[in-house]
C-alpha cells in the first residue's frame, strides 16, 4: 500500500508553500506535528518516490524514510522529538 512512498521530518518553521505542494499533503495546516513542548516544533512530509520535493534541501531534514521507518521513528523519536502514537 505505501511501497512507493518517502517520509521525512522537518523543522515546521523551514516548511514553504512549495514544498507542501510538491509533498502528498492537502495545506500546511493539515501537518502532522511532533508533540508540543518536546523540543522542536516537527512536522511529517511525504511524498512518492519518483518525485525529489525541495523539501530534502531543508536544513533540518530528516530521512528518507520509508513507512516502517516512520512509524519507528514515530515511537523512537530518533529524530530528537516526541510524536503522538501513529494511528492504526
Amino acid at each position: 500500500m505505501y511501497d512507493n512512498r518517502i517520509y521525512c521530518t522537518v523543522n515546521f518553521s523551514e516548511v514553504t508553500t512549495q514544498m507542501v505542494s510538491e509533498c502528498i499533503e492537502t495545506s500546511i495546516d493539515t501537518l502532522r506535528h511532533s508533540i508540543p513542548g518536546s523540543g522542536s516544533d516537527r512536522v511529517i512530509l511525504k511524498w512518492d518516490d519518483n518525485v525529489i520535493p525541495s523539501v530534502i534541501h531543508a536544513p533540518s531534514y530528516y530521512g528518507p524514510l520509508d513507512h516502517t521507518g516512520i512509524l519507528d521513528l514515530i515511537v523512537s523519536g530518533s529524530d530528537g522529538s516526541t510524536w503522538q502514537e501513529p494511528e492504526e
